[in-house]
């Protein structure tokens, strides 16, 4: 509701011209009478009359104008407390319904993850399963004499371990930041192994390969980069007719396979990398899927890797595969949770292992290789990392990377199986962020959704892994 200050300037602004217009008249006035020395014949105070008269007019407009306001405001109070007293039940209702829509969109969520977890699962002892049979069938074929068809079976056996491989991959893009594992690793180490697995293509179709070995060390996945080179060099393979040349070279920063196959059309290039696209050479060799080059693209993206393509028909193909030395480009984010030892191991077990001295070093590594920002998770738990002295001890160990230190305060969402633990105050999270603050931390305090219907980050994790324990307690009790 407007205040009588609010209201009092609001209709100052909306009568500027009419309090200007009156002043104007007042003050013209006076300078007339001074000039004409009217003063002494009375008209000096009928003019002052005048001045009075007319801030009385505005008082009264005023009076009048703040009458209707309040009228105004009064029946608007009213209509609002009926509105309120009628829809009062409805909008109960309405949060009700909202409040079990939320809760029943979570758990769909939930069974949905669980479900496509279970998929992934299946699929993958799937993929294993035929794996072994491929590697039952190699030993059988190795004990047989060298023939043509035992060469042909051994290509043919190759072929289905790469797509199966390829599928077991596809399905395991959606758990890609699980199974990442960044280390520094050498390109010949990646190379070899894939150039093995296909001789036997190399020595079927007398393929000539220019390769000297790299010694060049780069920061990726290695099982990762190594799909992506095998299903380049595949295709290469694939597409290089008979006596024909196949080159793996690497310059500065960037890998090449190159091939005098029968090139990709230009209307092509563009489309090679979209899923399910197998162009022209697909259909003409219908051993194509359309995955392969997409899966590469996907996983480069996620893997900071530039895929590029260089084609001319009738001539070959060279991929292009672009390795930053300094690995993938993403920021680091770091669960630390405490500022010493001792206190982190009891949160942590992992800083048995991995104290912060070790943790520390490695930051440090990745940011002078890197430059790029690192974000430490910190979960305020009450009375075990909240307190102003751990708060200046973070800051004294963050002080020498400040610039490219981030620190996110987390409320602590209470789960079954960590119920030793209490969410820390307001009081005891505002003052361990002033703490960080002051010392040029950069902090911030996460916000937190659905904590009270405990749909917050690591509660429906915790209900449904109860609701598990449940059911299979109660499957059983009825066996």
């Amino acid at each position: 509701m407007m205040t009588k200050k609010d209201f009092s300037i609001q209709w100052l602004k909306s009568h500027h011209t009419l309090l200007i217009s009156f002043g104007c008249i007042e003050v013209f006035s006076m300078i007339f009478a001074l000039v004409f020395n009217w003063g002494s014949t009375g008209a000096f105070y009928y003019l002052f009359l005048l001045g009075l008269f007319l801030c009385f007019i505005l008082f009264i407009l005023l009076w009048h104008d703040w009458r209707k306001y309040k009228s105004m405001v009064k029946a608007l109070n009213q209509q609002t407390r009926s509105l309120e007293e009628d829809c009062s039940p409805v909008i109960h209702l309405l949060f009700e319904k909202n409040q079990n829509l939320t809760q029943e969109m979570q758990q769909l969520k939930t069974k949905m993850q669980q479900s496509r977890k279970e998929d992934i699962d299946y699929y993958t002892l799937w993929a294993h399963q035929i794996k072994t049979s491929i590697a039952s069938s190699q030993l059988l074929i190795r004990s047989l004499p060298q023939t043509a068809e035992k060469s042909m079976l051994e290509q043919e056996l190759v072929r289905i371990t790469a797509y199966t491989e390829l599928a077991l991959h596809y399905v395991r893009m959606e758990t890609f930041h699980r199974d990442l594992d960044l280390q520094k690793v050498k390109l010949d180490d990646i190379l070899h192994p894939v150039i093995k697995k296909y001789a036997t293509f190399f020595i079927h179709k007398k393929l000539k390969l220019q390769y000297i070995p790299i010694d060049e060390v780069v920061v990726t996945d290695k099982k990762w980069l190594g799909v992506i080179v095998e299903q380049v060099l595949s295709n290469a393979v694939k597409y290089t007719p008979d006596e024909g040349r196949i080159e793996i070279t690497f310059d500065k920063d960037i890998l090449t396979i190159k091939d005098t196959g029968i090139g990709i059309a230009s209307h092509d290039q563009a489309r090679i990398f979209e899923r399910g696209f197998s162009g022209f050479n697909g259909r003409v060799n219908h051993q194509s899927t359309g995955l392969g080059l997409y899966l590469s693209s996907e996983i480069a993206k996620k893997l900071g890797v530039t895929l590029s393509v260089d084609s001319t028909v009738g001539e070959g193909t060279a991929i292009h595969i672009q390795i930053p030395k300094e690995g993938l480009q993403v920021n680091l984010a770091l669960s630390l949770h405490a500022p010493d030892n001792d206190t982190r191991s009891k949160i942590m077990r992992i800083n048995r292992k991995y104290p912060i001295e070790v943790v520390m070093e490695a930051i440090n590594e990745y940011i002078r290789t890197t430059n790029r920002r690192v974000t430490f998770e910190y979960i305020m738990l009450d009375h075990v990392n909240d307190s102003v002295e751990q708060a200046q001890q973070l800051a004294d160990l963050l002080a020498d990377k400040k610039r490219l230190s981030y620190v996110n305060l987390i409320p602590y969402n209470k789960v079954r199986e960590h119920d030793q633990y209490e969410r820390s105050s307001k009081d005891r999270v505002v003052a361990f962020y002033d703490v960080l603050k002051k010392n040029h931390i950069n902090c911030v305090v996460r916000k937190e959704f659905g904590h009270d219907i405990e749909a917050a980050c690591g509660q429906l994790r915790s209900s449904q892994m109860k609701r598990d324990r449940d059911r299979k307690r109660k499957t059983e009790e009825d066996k």
